[in-house]
């Protein structure tokens, strides 16, 4: 088994403070990492506002980078900013979703299906038939989720015309109970909404209106909302209790995925931080852009933190705790399915203790 010598390791460290001295690219509008409170603007240094119902606070946990916000059912956030978002903008965060089980109406045997606020710039209101709606004209974008059966997830993303009318579009369904990086990237002139869940471009499906607006109703008296609300009856809306991480903002349209890797691998502050713009280092254990040919080609452990060696030179650094890898080993034959690499006559590829063990040999997972 290799072993890396000191100055051959890259040590990965999360920045827990503001990037609000950073030089910055100004299409950046808004970054939170949720690290503790104060809620804060990254860039800006300005609070969040809260507006919570009896004794429900906001408060922090573990999450994809550092701590994330552990929304609360009755506890919403806001924050102002002029900035007009009149033909674009780019929206990325990390969500664990949770799940409202559905119930069966007893007249029709048909379930409700509960919908959850998430982030919005909007305003809304009662209709006189109990449903929760857009004020059009205080109305940007709004997204929410809605809880479906075996435990998924679905988005949806209302947008709201400046030439009247809106249109709102559903994603496919994702698992609850674990983080997901979600990016929304919105174009007018080019006729676009992309969304892309876990890096992965998704086919989302028109379900109300003609298709996507060449300008939205952007003004500058709208807050950006984190779990106000969704749209739908109001006996089926449910406040969020899931968890957001790394909410950035920006008021142009990014579809690349290069550029969304970097999001999911290193955090925003490496995309939005221009100095951090060309670092490589990587928190994640590996990576979600990973390509098929690169193979692990040597593990060690010092009893505390484990580095990996992968045949296209980096080395990776997790604690033992939060090591994340793409196969359980549990089952011993699990290594008939893996591609090995021999590089010595004594090499050895084995399983042991639920993890892969490798001596003078690669493998692919």
């Amino acid at each position: 088994m290799a072993f890396f010598k000191n100055n051959s390791i890259t040590q990965i460290i999360y920045s827990s403070t503001s990037v609000k001295n950073s030089d910055i690219d100004d299409q950046f509008i808004l970054f939170s990492k949720f690290e503790s409170a104060p809620l804060i603007d990254e860039i800006s240094g300005n609070k969040f506002v809260i507006s919570s119902s009896g004794q429900d606070n906001i408060f922090v946990d573990s999450g994809a980078f550092g701590n994330a916000l552990r929304m609360k059912p009755l506890t919403e956030l806001s924050y102002l900013f002029e900035s007009p978002i009149f033909t674009s903008f780019s929206l990325g965060f990390w969500l664990k979703p949770v799940n409202v089980a559905p119930t069966i109406n007893t007249q029709t045997g048909i379930p409700n299906f509960y919908r959850m606020g998430l982030i919005d710039r909007a305003q809304f209101q009662l209709s006189s038939s109990g449903m929760i709606e857009t004020v059009p004209d205080e109305t940007d974008f709004v997204v929410y989720e809605e809880c479906v059966n075996n435990g998924k997830n679905t988005m949806y993303i209302l947008l709201e015309s400046s030439e009247g009318g809106s249109v709102i579009y559903k994603t496919s369904e994702y698992k609850s109970g674990l983080f997901h990086y979600f990016w929304i990237a919105y174009s007018g002139p080019a006729g676009q909404l992309r969304v892309f869940i876990d890096g992965v471009s998704d086919n989302t499906t028109l379900v109300e209106g003609d298709g996507v607006p060449s300008s939205l109703n952007s003004g500058t008296s709208t807050p950006l909302h984190i779990n106000r609300s969704a749209i739908g009856h109001n006996t089926l809306l449910r406040g969020n209790f899931g968890m957001l991480d790394e909410l950035v903002f920006q008021k142009n349209f990014i579809s690349d995925t290069e550029t969304i890797a970097r999001h999911i691998n290193l955090g925003s502050e490496f995309v939005i931080n221009k100095s951090l713009s060309n670092t490589q280092e990587v928190y994640q254990a590996f990576t979600y852009d990973d390509p098929t040919t690169i193979d692990i080609s040597s593990i060690y452990s010092n009893g505390k933190n484990i580095y990996v060696g992968r045949t296209d030179g980096k080395v990776f650094k997790g604690d033992r705790t939060m090591w994340r890898s793409r196969k359980d080993f549990s089952n011993r034959e699990e290594i008939n399915f893996i591609k090995k690499r021999l590089l010595s006559s004594d090499a050895v590829v084995d399983v042991e203790n639920g993890a892969l063990k490798l001596l003078k040999a690669s493998a692919r997972i």
